[in-house]
């Protein structure tokens, strides 16, 4: 039981580690950035994050959780790879479709859309970069490998 405890405990002191640090670059960082690009291109980058949030939030439809959920219903690597392979799936095709029907969309001025076409290309390219990275993020966490997952984070 104690060496269960202390590797809880490790996992643990691990990922805050890394969440501290992250959150140390961040403040750092911030008022360096807010100096050096201007207001009109900050916000613009920062309406361009906020939909690429809600894209992957709405785009990867819980499948995350449920690698969280299933990861250790069986030991074998077959079935991991398979559950993984599963939950990457339906959110990598959902993202290239919305992207090439928000784009034809936006090129066909159809639906006028706050960004350019090239930009709502960018979205769904930063979407899907984004929703990997989840995946991927998700996978490490349920590994145990806490070390990789705090050094990608920081």
């Amino acid at each position: 039981m104690s060496k269960k405890k202390n590797s809880f405990l490790s996992h643990f002191l691990m990922i805050g580690t890394g969440t501290i640090l992250n959150m140390l670059i961040g403040l750092l960082t911030t008022p360096i950035i807010t100096r050096v690009v201007g207001e009109d291109v900050y916000g613009q980058f920062s309406i361009f994050t906020m939909y690429v949030g809600i894209a992957e939030m709405i785009l990867c439809m819980g499948l995350d959780q449920g690698i969280i959920r299933f990861y250790h219903e069986q030991d074998s690597i077959q079935y991991r790879r398979k559950l993984i392979r599963a939950s990457c799936f339906i959110p990598i095709i959902a993202t290239i479709l919305t992207t090439l029907l928000a784009a034809v969309l936006s090129y066909c001025n159809i639906v006028q859309f706050e960004f350019d076409t090239i930009v709502i290309f960018l979205l769904g390219v930063c979407t899907l970069v984004q929703i990997m990275n989840r995946l991927n993020m998700v996978q490490l966490r349920s590994a145990y490998k806490t070390k990789d997952y705090s050094v990608i984070r920081v």
